[in-house]
């Protein structure tokens, strides 16, 4: 078991070494779009099998809040329906080059979706890993309701306090 002094030590340790990477990563910032919402509040369209009963459960709630969808809703049924205000992308595949041809499909047909169902203005919000490969810019470009900003996916460990500030 470990003392109170060796996890005190431990958290300032993780602390210190998140706060240096969090500040090298935030020499390069992308500020965050305020101009776009329509309220404080929001609900986050998270893929999954319960997804699907929670909007007909709620549907005629949801256009009362900013919708944020994530990865793959462009893909679903309900994206021209429900048109979200942002989509957050989140899934590696995305930008790694090197990925089974099936997710390289679905990755293709997500651009694809984007670039030619997207008739409102769209925030689309990138790790910053994909600021290095732009390759999937050339497929969504000629769309011009589809803008895009990047968010650091640094780890933060440490004190608690520490850790929810860099979120």
């Amino acid at each position: 078991m470990k003392s109170g002094l060796h996890v005190f030590a431990e958290h300032t340790l993780w602390t210190g070494l998140s706060l240096g990477k969090v500040m090298l990563q935030s020499l390069k910032a992308w500020p965050i779009p305020r101009e776009k919402r329509k309220t404080k509040d929001c609900v986050i369209l998270a893929n999954g099998p319960s997804l699907n009963q929670s909007i007909d459960d709620f549907r005629h709630k949801l256009a009362h809040y900013d919708l944020f969808a994530v990865n793959y809703f462009s893909n679903s049924a309900w994206f021209e329906e429900l048109r979200p205000q942002f989509l957050v992308v989140s899934a590696p595949e995305f930008f790694l080059p090197d990925v089974l041809e099936s997710y390289r499909q679905s990755v293709d047909t997500f651009f694809q979706h984007l670039a030619q169902k997207t008739d409102w203005p769209l925030t689309l919000f990138f790790p910053s890993l994909a600021y290095k490969h732009s390759s999937w810019q050339k497929k969504i470009e000629g769309n011009p309701q589809l803008s895009w900003n990047y968010y650091h996916t640094t780890p933060a460990e440490g004190f608690e306090g520490f850790v929810h500030w860099a979120m």
